[in-house]
């Protein structure tokens, strides 16, 4: 008997790449799945879209109520600036004295006699 050709054999071994981790075989996926997730997803964008216009609109009567309006008080004129003043006159030289040596008078002593 004579064994058939490869190409005809549509013995595929099955994928068992994480058959130790415990994933199951993933089979496949039903038609009604793609309506259900377009479906949630859209769901999600018009929820996320009329909440961020729901934000913007409370956000823009926030600051339509709450605008505080401070009166601007007059501010005085400033003060011209003082001219300034005139630097104070040099002090005088003090007089030159010129020193005068003491004058000492020595009274002569007389030297005793020798006996």
């Amino acid at each position: 008997m004579a064994k058939p050709l490869r190409s005809e054999e549509n013995t595929r071994p099955k994928d068992v790449q994480f058959a130790h981790f415990g994933v199951l075989d993933s089979g496949s996926q039903g038609k009604g799945s793609i309506f259900t997730s377009l479906g949630l997803n859209a769901a999600l964008v018009l929820i996320a879209i009329v909440i961020g216009a729901a934000t913007k609109v409370q956000i823009q009567k926030q600051k339509e109520a709450v605008t505080l309006v401070v009166p601007i008080k007059d501010e005085p004129k400033p003060k011209p600036p003082e001219p300034p003043k005139p630097p104070p006159k040099p002090l005088p030289k003090p007089p030159v004295i010129k020193p005068v040596p003491p004058k000492i008078v020595l009274e002569k002593v007389k030297i005793p006699d020798p006996p």
